[in-house]
């Protein structure tokens, strides 16, 4: 177990940031403030030196001046105080790049134990990097044994009972990010390198490879993963730790004005469907998993161990977590304990009262230095240094001195008094100070716990439009479309289903063999005009078309179905293009403007050219 250093003084704060950023360390250090007023830190740092051990050195920053003091020699967004903890690794990257040592915040003692559960993270995640497994020179090498996994104490520990004993899985530096009770189960067993001295097992070496893992997955199967990274146009999720997917937004949602932000957030549990190209290329799908589906479970991270990831809850509960959190009052005491007058007054972080503080600073009085008062007392002098040793009269010679000392004496009293209103003035300020500071940290707090209030309700929402986006995807293809609704995005396809639908319904089964529908294809106005003209009867087009394509047309006389001419005289030349002639035929008659259907037509295969009223005769 390793031991906490706790640090009251400013200049012990200050040796602690030159150690910090000297680049001279071996193991990382983890540094915890104290929230002002508190008695403690709300970051538990005795399980921290506990779990850490001799992995990383923990301090305690215990007072307010000693955070300061911290704040002041650190390099900037690399502080801790008012309550939050972080771990300083070995390497000095964070100084460059303080996103490499996260604060880690606990603004009340409910948030201590997350905050505590992440520095024990990061600070096993830093020995890890800083080389805590290699052996060193002059150290016994760690030994190969077995064991059995006896329980998970904590969330970054598991306990080992081996033949000589027991010891310790630092979960957090074979997984980060994933809690012990995930990792492994009681009676499971277990074979890694044993450090005798620190009785701690290093089980990486069994650890399956993700990418083979990955590989064992069939197509069509659903799991529950976990979502790492989200943008606008695709996430990455990872069904097993390590092994993260990039999923495009095509395999979420199929509208490609959907944000996935607005779908998935990062950290989230969700479903999906494994599946495989021809070249057995692994990829993950949303779309298509119906809540019958009912996902088996998620990998497990060793073989034979627990699921890495729990079903997530129901998207419209609120979890009771956030919910749970009390709201703290002020952690400081009364202010008017830190009344000037009050001499007994103490606070971690407030100066000494100034009665206290005037007696300190003025001189103490010596036999010399006496008020009129008491004037009548004998003095002691030393006979050499009497006016009479020195020819002056004795008498003129005493009231002359006892009159400097009195002017000496008014002078000191006089400064006493100016220190005085100067302690009382500074002590004011620091009053004002600290209450603002606690007014602030009380803000933070709150904020802090609206923003984790918001950042739930945002899950649960975004969690809720995938499954509704989901559910209006399944439904959209079980209910029957509304007479006249399209029933597909593209228009000739639609086009296309009313051409062959006229036709089942139009020709009967027995003559469906000989009337068959021709090739055809449409022009590159055909659609266009068809979408132009108003008052035009769809179906009615369609069963033109119908007619076109299986011969009735020409034998029908309401078609009046006739070459195009050049012309409207009857010796202008049909028009002809590459063994294509072009028709013209009837849709509507005895109408005003009555719609023509155009269309070329080979030996081979009929398109379609355009609707056109009936003054229109351009092909």
């Amino acid at each position: 177990m390793g031991d906490v250093r706790t640090i009251t003084e400013p200049r012990g704060t200050e040796a602690l940031a030159q150690e910090l950023n000297s680049g001279r360390r071996t193991r990382p250090a983890v540094v915890v403030s104290t929230p002002s007023g508190a008695h403690a830190p709300w970051v538990d740092a005795e399980r921290l030196a506990s779990e850490l051990g001799d992995l990383a050195d923990v301090f305690v920053l215990a007072t307010l001046e000693s955070s300061w003091a911290f704040a002041a020699a650190m390099p900037s967004r690399t502080q801790v105080y008012g309550g939050a903890g972080r771990v300083y690794p070995v390497s000095l990257d964070w100084v460059h790049d303080p996103t490499r040592s996260p604060p880690r915040f606990a603004y009340a003692a409910a948030e201590g134990e997350a905050a505590t559960t992440r520095l024990i993270e990061d600070g096993l995640t830093a020995a890890l990097h800083a080389g805590a497994c290699t052996p060193r020179p002059g150290i016994s090498r760690p030994i190969e044994v077995t064991g059995v996994v006896k329980g998970c104490p904590t969330a970054s520990q598991a306990v080992v009972a081996l033949a000589s004993g027991y010891a310790i899985i630092q979960v957090g530096m074979i997984i980060p990010g994933v809690s012990s009770d995930r990792v492994f189960a009681a009676g499971m067993q277990v074979r890694g390198a044993l450090d005798e001295r620190a009785r701690r097992l290093d089980v990486r070496a069994c650890l399956p490879d993700p990418e083979s893992r990955l590989r064992q997955l069939n197509d069509g199967e659903i799991l529950w993963a976990r979502v790492e990274s989200v943008n606008s146009a695709e996430c990455e999720i990872a069904p097993y730790p390590g092994a993260a997917v990039r999923v495009p937004w095509q395999e979420v949602t199929t509208s490609a004005e959907d944000d996935l932000h607005d779908l998935m957030s990062v950290g989230e549990v969700v479903a999906v469907r494994v599946t495989r190209s021809k070249d057995a290329v692994l990829a993950l799908t949303l779309i298509g998993i119906d809540d019958l589906d009912a996902p088996c479970s998620a990998l497990s991270v060793f073989p034979g161990g627990p699921p890495w990831l729990l079903p997530p809850s129901d998207p419209t509960t609120k979890p009771s977590a956030i919910t749970a959190i009390p709201q703290q009052k002020s952690r400081t005491p009364p202010l008017a304990r830190m009344d000037v007058n009050t001499p007994d007054a103490k606070s971690p972080s407030s100066p000494q009262p100034a009665a206290t503080a005037a007696r300190l600073m003025a001189p103490r009085p010596t036999p010399l230095l006496i008020g009129p008062q008491r004037r009548s007392h004998p003095v002691a002098v030393s006979p050499a240094a009497t006016p009479a040793a020195s020819g002056i009269p004795l008498a003129a010679a005493g009231q002359e001195t006892l009159r400097g000392m009195s002017l000496q004496l008014d002078a000191a009293r006089a400064q006493v008094l100016r220190m005085e209103a100067t302690v009382k003035t500074t002590t004011t300020h620091l009053r004002s100070a600290q209450a603002e500071i606690v007014s602030l940290e009380s803000d933070l707090s709150d904020k802090a716990r609206d923003l984790a209030t918001s950042e739930a309700n945002l899950r649960r929402l975004r969690a809720r439009i995938r499954k509704n986006v989901q559910e209006e995807r399944r439904t959209a293809g079980r209910r029957e479309a509304a007479p006249g609704e399209a029933l597909f995005l593209d228009s000739a396809e639609q086009f296309r289903f009313e051409v062959t639908d006229r036709w089942a319904r139009r020709i009967l089964a027995a003559e469906k063999a000989d009337k068959p529908l021709r090739p055809y294809r449409f022009g590159p106005r055909f659609l266009e005009s068809l979408e132009e003209l108003q008052g035009i009867d769809r179906p009615k087009v369609a069963d033109v078309v119908v007619d076109i394509l299986t011969g009735l047309a020409e034998n029908s006389a309401g078609r009046d179905m006739h070459p195009l001419r050049s012309g409207t005289g009857g010796d202008d030349p049909i028009l002809r293009r590459e063994g294509y002639t072009c028709w013209r035929v009837a849709i509507q008659r005895r109408s005003p403007q009555a719609k023509r259907l155009h269309f070329w037509r080979s030996a081979e295969d009929v398109e379609l050219s355009r609707v056109v009223l009936h003054d229109d005769y351009a092909p």
